[in-house]
């Protein structure tokens, strides 16, 4: 079983796989969806905001995470069952919930997790390999990644900050 990449996404790309899992950002069409993230994420449009985000869609739809689908973006789900967009989703969401909750994202609905295990059962190892970064989630954030700061840094520090 492949690894899960979720050390590889970016701010921007985990803010767009949380609010992916939303319904009420799922249904949007792809321009006013790209318009909530530039809200949620710079606070206002501007040229690099827009090539930044098409970036961000463009590494997503490489790594098979999130598809255009009826002029929406969805996420993908399926194989390999453990490193597609839902479950990244809820990963990305369960180490960081305070954060998300701040910007109106409460998450992918929980009833995902049944559909994903319904889906295939999973083997012991696979369960473990699963459970390993959800429960680190759930006992305490992890640390940051070292780089280039974005604007989200801020929000982020002063979540840690007493």
């Amino acid at each position: 079983m492949e690894k899960i990449s979720y050390e590889k996404l970016s701010q921007l790309q985990k803010l767009i796989l949380v609010a992916l899992s939303e319904p009420r950002y799922a249904v949007m069409k792809r321009r006013a969806f790209n318009r909530t993230i530039k809200r949620l994420y710079w606070g206002k449009d501007s040229r690099v905001a827009a090539s930044s985000l098409s970036r961000a869609y463009q590494r997503l739809e490489d790594r098979q995470y999130i598809v255009r689908f009826g002029g929406r973006w969805k996420l993908t789900d399926g194989d390999p069952p453990y490193d597609n967009g839902v479950m990244l989703a809820f990963l990305v969401w369960a180490n960081n919930r305070e954060f998300y909750a701040l910007l109106g994202l409460k998450g992918p609905p929980l009833e995902w997790l049944s559909q994903i295990q319904r889906d295939e059962e999973p083997t012991q190892k696979g369960i473990q390999e699963l459970a390993c970064p959800i429960k680190a989630a759930f006992e305490g954030r992890q640390d940051r990644r070292p780089g280039v700061k974005t604007p989200l840094d801020q929000d982020l520090a002063n979540l840690s900050e007493p």
